[in-house]
């Protein structure tokens, strides 16, 4: 089992590609997450990304895992 790293902070570039692909690959529920991500303010960024960090981890690096 891996451990999931717990993201407090992520750049803008990274943050559109992962909300990119929540839009691209993930289901009504990761798509409405991703709205979320893109319209949070710094500090609700940081609650979305200590909550969800399976998703973040999932669809920021979806090029090298993705869903199987």
């Amino acid at each position: 089992m891996t451990a999931i790293t717990v993201r407090t902070e992520i750049g803008q570039d990274d943050k559109l590609k992962m909300i990119e692909n929540m839009e691209k690959y993930g289901g009504s529920f990761v798509v409405a997450l991703s709205k979320c991500f893109l319209i949070a303010d710094d500090i609700n960024l940081k609650k979305l990304l200590k909550t969800f960090p399976s998703y973040v981890e999932r669809y920021l690096d979806w090029d090298i895992f993705p869903l199987n």
